[in-house]
């Protein structure tokens, strides 16, 4: 009896593994909500995420200010629900969940226009700002959502810090304190003006 090589044994393998997926049917996308604007909200940036089955998020505008809205949808019936509607700030992040609650950045806005970290009930609409960035040391700008590890929610701004080039912070929820972990180094020295989001 002629041997073949394991060669071919493994090339036979590969093909009708490749010849079984090339069969398969293409996989079959289907739209759950669209945004209609206005007050339902528009341009979500952001992820999604998903707790006990319900998937929440964010539009960077739209809602009943323009300014963007916090959102629950149902992924089967495909059911939305506009939970927040900002009346300023633009979020870009989408949001974490602790404990029931949620919690994410806007852009701009808060007290003194250069972002915020926020709290928010999902069930009773119920929002707090928690910290609103300064400039200088601060740092401003929040871009991303807020990481939760250990009681305290950790994040990053684009614009501030020592050297105007964003920085890492942590805010502690018992205590509400917020404190700038790191500055990140700037390569030229000089701060940036940050831009704001613009309308898809």
């Amino acid at each position: 009896m002629k041997r073949l090589p394991i060669g071919f044994f493994v090339c036979a393998a590969g093909c009708a593994v490749v010849q079984a997926v090339c069969a398969a049917e293409p996989a079959k996308e289907s739209v759950v909500h669209s945004f209609g604007g206005d007050t339902d909200g528009k341009t979500p940036y952001a992820s999604l995420i998903d707790v006990k089955g319900t998937l929440y998020g964010t539009t960077a505008f739209g809602g009943a200010n323009g300014a963007g809205t916090v959102f629950a949808l149902d992924p089967v019936t495909g059911a939305e629900k506009v939970i927040y509607s900002f009346p300023s700030g633009n979020p870009t992040s989408g949001v974490v969940d602790v404990k029931g609650t949620l919690f994410g950045t806007v852009y701009t806005g808060g007290s003194y226009g250069n972002g915020a970290l926020y709290s928010l009930d999902p069930n009773t609409g119920a929002f707090a700002v928690l910290h609103s960035f300064g400039s200088g040391q601060d740092g401003s700008n929040p871009y991303s959502a807020p990481v939760y590890m250990n009681g305290t929610l950790y994040g990053t701004t684009e614009y501030g810090g020592a050297h105007g080039t964003g920085t890492v912070f942590g805010l502690r929820l018992k205590t509400g304190t917020e404190t700038v972990l790191y500055s990140f180094a700037a390569s030229n020295g000089d701060a940036r003006t940050a831009p704001s989001p613009t309308p898809a």
